[in-house]
């Protein structure tokens, strides 16, 4: 994606293929995203926009892509291949993270706690669904 064509995506704003994310905080909130565009049709997580399709950019941008791996290959049974890219607008870096449909769907959210791993945890699925079984990893 070039810088032109994520200008023209960021003006239409967010849809059900479209998520903007000014900062990459809630991990268990992005997995369900990466999880939920995975199982429908697919979609973009694009981070360093905000909600009011202000461009704030992103800083850390190598432990922001390196989360996303995690999140993706680590963390979804089975794991989910994402595809990311940066764009500059404005010397502002834009993550944009193509989030493929996968088949056969669907998806499993994986979630464990990160700073307590040896508490067992129920991972939900999407949209707050719990799984009735879930390989332990």
């Amino acid at each position: 994606m070039n810088e032109a064509e994520l200008i023209e995506r960021i003006k239409k704003g967010e849809d059900i293929h479209t998520e903007f994310k000014e900062v990459l905080l809630d991990k268990n909130k992005i997995l369900k995203e990466i999880v939920g565009f995975a199982n429908t049709d697919g979609g973009q997580l694009i981070f360093g926009v905000n909600d009011a399709s202000e461009i704030p950019g992103i800083e850390n941008i190598d432990e922001s892509m390196r989360i996303i791996d995690d999140l993706a290959y680590q963390r979804c049974e089975p794991p989910v291949t994402v595809v990311q890219e940066t764009v500059n607008i404005n010397k502002k870096t834009i993550l944009v993270v193509n989030n493929p449909q996968r088949q056969p769907a669907p998806l499993q959210n994986l979630w464990r706690p990160i700073l307590y791993p040896f508490l067992e945890s129920i991972p939900t699925g999407v949209q707050g669904r719990t799984p009735a079984s879930f390989p332990v990893r």
